[in-house]
């Protein structure tokens, strides 16, 4: 999935570094899919392999920088991608393994760890708040993906809050 996310932001920003669609990535498309530069160096490796990006390098300030650039088969490439049908993921939330396990710890640390993580989806919902100037627009929707953002943190502490009082009452 790297890839393609690399793929759109160099049709959308046009050429730059892998330092560059890091920071990028940090601030948006990481809220959904892991940023970092292990997985983005082998992933513009792997796209010029394939001839889908080209790269170039410069001197700057002493430094060598290397820019990378969407060549007419990686523009085939995404485009492809992102005609075809969205596929059902698996759903990864960290709160559901600790709770496949919570029979080995007990009630009071149960309630303790669903309170914690309460605060911490309030925490992100806050952060999100503040990404909420990002409106949508025909050429970029990264609005409609914050607000599934925030809505799916809405869900999930509406969900645990429940779950926090059937705790409470002794029922799990």
């Amino acid at each position: 999935m790297q890839d393609k996310i690399i793929l759109g932001l160099l049709l959308d920003k046009g050429e730059m570094t892998s330092y560059k669609i890091r920071k990028i990535m940090e601030n948006s498309t990481s809220l959904f899919y892991t940023t970092s530069l292990g997985s983005i160096n082998p992933a513009f490796k792997k796209l010029e392999k394939e001839d889908a990006v080209s790269s170039r390098t410069e001197v700057e300030n002493n430094r060598v920088k290397k820019y990378y650039s969407v060549t007419e088969k990686g523009k085939k490439l995404f485009t492809e991608w992102m005609r075809a049908d969205i596929e059902i993921s698996k759903l990864k939330e960290n709160a559901l393994l600790k709770m496949f396990f919570f029979a080995h710890v007990t009630p009071e640390k149960r309630k303790e760890i669903i309170e914690n993580y309460l605060e911490k989806i309030k925490i992100h919902l806050g952060v999100l708040d503040e990404i909420g100037g990002i409106y949508c627009t025909e050429e970029n929707c990264e609005g409609d993906v914050l607000r599934f953002g925030i809505d799916y943190y809405n869900f999930t502490h509406n969900w645990f809050e429940k779950y926090l009082k059937d705790l409470e009452e002794n029922k799990k």
